[in-house]
C-alpha cells in the first residue's frame, strides 16, 4: 500500500471517529440542574451516652431516584424536567439524617462500627403536588416516621411519626425544593429534640 492509500485511509477513519462523536453527544442539550438538601445545623448541648447508627432511610418505590416527584390532578404520578437530586433519593436522605444527627445529638457510626443507639427512618411523602393543575402554585408535602433503638437495653427509645404541607411561594423549581427542605428540615429537628428529651429523662443524656 502506497503511503498516499494509507493517508487517505486515516483520514476516511477519522472522519468516520468525528461523525460518530458527534452522534453520540448531541448538540443542545442541557444538563439537569442538580439540587441538595441542608442538614441541621450544630447547636450547643451535651451528646449522647454512645454512638449511633444512622439506617438509610426506607422510602417508596416510586420516589427511590434522584427525579423530583410530582403528584398531578388524578393523583397521577410525575417528574421535573431538566431537574435531579444531587444523588438519588435516598443516598441524598440518609446522608441528610445523619449529618443532621451528628450535629444535634452526637457522634454517627459513620463506618458501621458499634453504636449503642440505632435511628431507622421512613419517608413516606417528599413530593411536590399540583391539585389545581400546573399553573398554580403547588403544595410539597413530607412525612418522617422514626424509631431509635436502644441497643444496649434492647428496647425502643423513641417513635413518632411527623408529617407537613405547605404551599410555595412560588411555581419555580428552586422554591419547591426549598419548601421540601424547610419542611424536612423542621420534621427532623422535632424528632431529634424528641430524643434528645427521651433519653434525658431515663438518664441517658451526655
Amino acid at each position: 500500500m502506497s503511503v498516499r492509500i494509507r493517508v487517505r485511509a486515516w483520514v476516511a477513519l477519522l472522519g468516520a471517529l468525528m461523525m460518530a462523536a458527534c452522534v453520540s453527544l448531541p448538540q443542545g442539550e442541557t444538563p439537569p440542574q442538580r439540587y441538595v438538601l441542608t442538614p441541621l445545623p450544630a447547636t450547643e448541648g451535651d451528646e449522647l451516652a454512645g454512638r449511633i447508627e444512622v439506617a438509610a432511610p426506607r422510602v417508596p418505590a416510586a420516589l427511590a431516584s434522584d427525579r423530583i416527584a410530582v403528584v398531578r390532578q388524578g393523583r397521577r404520578l410525575d417528574h421535573y424536567a431538566g431537574a435531579r437530586w444531587g444523588a438519588p433519593l435516598p443516598e441524598l436522605l440518609k446522608d441528610f439524617l445523619a449529618t443532621s444527627v451528628e450535629n444535634r445529638l452526637g457522634p454517627v457510626a459513620w463506618d458501621g462500627g458499634p453504636a449503642r443507639y440505632r435511628l431507622v427512618t421512613a419517608v413516606r411523602d417528599f413530593q411536590a403536588e399540583y391539585p389545581q393543575g400546573a399553573e398554580d402554585r403547588p403544595r410539597v408535602r413530607v412525612t418522617l416516621v422514626a424509631v431509635l433503638w436502644d441497643r444496649a437495653r434492647g428496647e425502643v427509645v423513641l417513635r413518632q411519626r411527623h408529617a407537613a404541607d405547605r404551599r410555595v411561594a412560588a411555581n419555580r423549581l428552586a422554591a419547591v425544593t426549598a419548601a421540601l427542605e424547610g419542611l424536612l428540615q423542621a420534621l427532623t429537628g422535632q424528632v431529634l429534640e424528641g430524643a434528645r428529651t427521651r433519653l434525658a429523662a431515663r438518664g441517658q443524656g451526655g
